[in-house]
């Protein structure tokens, strides 16, 4: 969803989002997810670990976060209605993963985003010198 609504914003697109903005998810940084499978690598022993944040992140906070990020105060989103079967609430035990891996997530959901939205801008600006 931060890279969904990255590109959105960028490209001028009102974002959508699906219900009222109150659905959660669990986000994580890729750069934890990898620092994980190293873990893993070395103490995991074939076993299996949820490897996520352990919080939960409204579709509404992504949205102002990166909203935030990209200077667009003034952007609003777009509220459709859900899509069926959607899960209303996602977010993960992370305990067997700091106990037994050592691992914890160490990039916050600002931080990633200004991360992300960096890269974005980046991106969005080779494609226009590139015109």
């Amino acid at each position: 969803m931060v890279a969904i609504f990255c590109e959105q914003m960028l490209a001028g697109i009102q974002p959508v989002i699906y219900g009222d903005g109150t659905k959660t998810r669990d986000y994580i940084f890729i750069e934890d997810v990898v620092r994980a499978n190293l873990a893993a690598l070395d103490r995991g022993d074939g076993e299996i670990f949820n490897i996520a944040s352990g919080l939960e992140t409204t579709d509404q906070q992504v949205f102002d976060v990166i909203r935030d990020r990209l200077g667009k105060s003034d952007l609003r989103a777009q509220y459709v209605a859900r899509r069926p079967g959607e899960i209303e609430k996602i977010y993960l035990d992370i305990r067997k993963a700091e106990r037994v891996l050592g691992w914890t997530p160490q990039i916050a959901l600002n931080e990633g985003a200004r991360r992300t939205v960096s890269y974005f801008q980046q991106a969005a600006s080779k494609v226009t010198a590139q015109r």
